[in-house]
Order: C-alpha cells, then sequence, then structure tokens
C-alpha cells in the first residue's frame, strides 16, 4: 500500500451526489478513462457505488438495474485480498487515511480474477466526516 497522502479536491463532497452522466463526464473521468482507467464512486451515505463504462467492460458485468453496495464489491475481491481493501476502506472511515493504493484481484463476470490497482482517496464534508469514496482502478 502506498503511504497516506490527502487528495485536495475542489467541491468534492457535492460531486459525490451529481448524477451519474455528470460526474463520468466531469474532465477528470475523461482522463482516467482515456489512460485506460476505470472511474468509480461509493456514497458511504446511500450506500451506492457506481462506476464507468470503462469498468463495465473491462470486467464483463453489464450495467445493473440496481446500483451494488459496497457490501457486493467486496464479495468480487479475491478472498486473499479481502482483508488489505478492508483495511484501507476501515482506515479512511477512522480518518487514518486520505488516500490509497492498493492491488488486488477483481472476480470478472466470467468468475476469473483481474489483477488491479485501486487508487482511491476519502471525501469528507466541511465538518470532516467521512460521506463518500472515490477512485480508479488500473488493470495490470
Amino acid at each position: 500500500m502506498i503511504a497516506p497522502r490527502s487528495v485536495p479536491v475542489p467541491d468534492l463532497p457535492s460531486r459525490l451526489h451529481a448524477s451519474e452522466d455528470a460526474w463520468f463526464d466531469h474532465p477528470w473521468c475523461r482522463a482516467a478513462q482515456t489512460a485506460g482507467l476505470a472511474a468509480w464512486r461509493y456514497d458511504v451515505v446511500a450506500d451506492r457505488l457506481v462506476w464507468s463504462e470503462a469498468l463495465h467492460a473491462a470486467l464483463g458485468y453489464p450495467a445493473l438495474p440496481s446500483t451494488p453496495t459496497i457490501r457486493w464489491w467486496m464479495s468480487r475481491v479475491h478472498p486473499d485480498d479481502v482483508a488489505s481493501v478492508a483495511h484501507a476502506y476501515d482506515a479512511a472511515s477512522a480518518h487514518a487515511l486520505d488516500g490509497w493504493a492498493v492491488p488486488y484481484r477483481l472476480r470478472r463476470s466470467d468468475g476469473s480474477y483481474s489483477a488491479v490497482t485501486d487508487f482511491g482517496t476519502a471525501v469528507r464534508d466541511d465538518s470532516g466526516e467521512l460521506v463518500g469514496l472515490m477512485g480508479y482502478l488500473s488493470f495490470r
């Protein structure tokens, strides 16, 4: 795991609640997709996880009629990698970590695993409370 770091992004808490089209049309997301990264965001309060079309294509999951939760995502992390992924989430929740890069294996729709590195950052409101997580996946 890469050392903790703070990643200041203007207006991020309000962007977390933006529509999916507005979120993934943001220049950061478009640049990431151009670089071959898949963007994702997680609204902690609503337990709502969304990701870009690049992730759908890379993992073979079709667009789902209902938004998956973090529990759904974690159930697709390789069993040997769950602890490191959970540690990053728990550390972000406890204010111990604002940004991370965690390598792990993620199950594709066909049951095989893809090696990924998850680059994420915590999103906090004005009072410092965790309201979400956002980041990008690179496929190794």
